[in-house]
């Protein structure tokens, strides 16, 4: 019974610790949305991406760019290299409104990809964790009060195969 329990508890055990690799955090910035203002500049110009960066977004205090905020107005000035550097902290910033561009690079896919668990809505990735320990909170203690009554054994068999359908629904799902 103990090797029974032991090996149970290493399958089981990974799926706690799973939100560690599912849920990272890749490097992000505000989705580039040019205003219609100055489009005629963009058609005229070949811009790189790092130029288009440069004008959308501004930089942090680390000088990469900033992960939450994006210019009001698409700042032409700064592709011209004859104007000098420019305050852009006094520029008006707003929160990224069209969504987020990912580097999957590391990550091809996380929860906070595909859901945009970042910035404002970080705080939500931390709630599925907290969920799922507050399940173990709950079960531990309710388990030992139904295997005294009931039995281990049965518990212990309803329980492993609850979590073998649960864990087949997630995968599916």
């Amino acid at each position: 019974m103990i090797i029974l329990l032991n090996i149970l508890s290493l399958v089981l055990s990974p799926h706690d610790v799973l939100e560690n690799f599912t849920a990272a955090i890749p490097a992000h910035h505000c989705s580039i949305n040019l205003d219609n203002s100055r489009s005629e500049v963009s058609t005229d110009m070949n811009l790189t991406t790092e130029d288009l960066m440069k004008v959308s977004i501004p930089m942090g205090p680390n000088q990469k760019p900033e992960q939450c905020r994006r210019f009001r107005y698409t700042q032409w000035q700064f592709l011209d290299s004859n104007i000098s550097t420019f305050n852009s902290t006094e520029l008006e910033t707003e929160p990224c409104l069209d969504g987020w561009t990912y580097d999957h690079s590391v990550f091809t896919s996380t929860i906070v990809t595909e859901w945009d668990l970042v910035c404002d809505f970080q705080s939500f990735k931390y709630y599925a964790q907290a969920t799922s320990l507050a399940g173990h909170l709950v079960s531990c203690p309710l388990s030992g009060i139904i295997s005294d009554r009931f039995g281990r054994k049965p518990l212990l068999m309803y329980c492993s195969l609850a979590y073998g359908a649960v864990g087949t629904y997630c995968a599916f799902a």
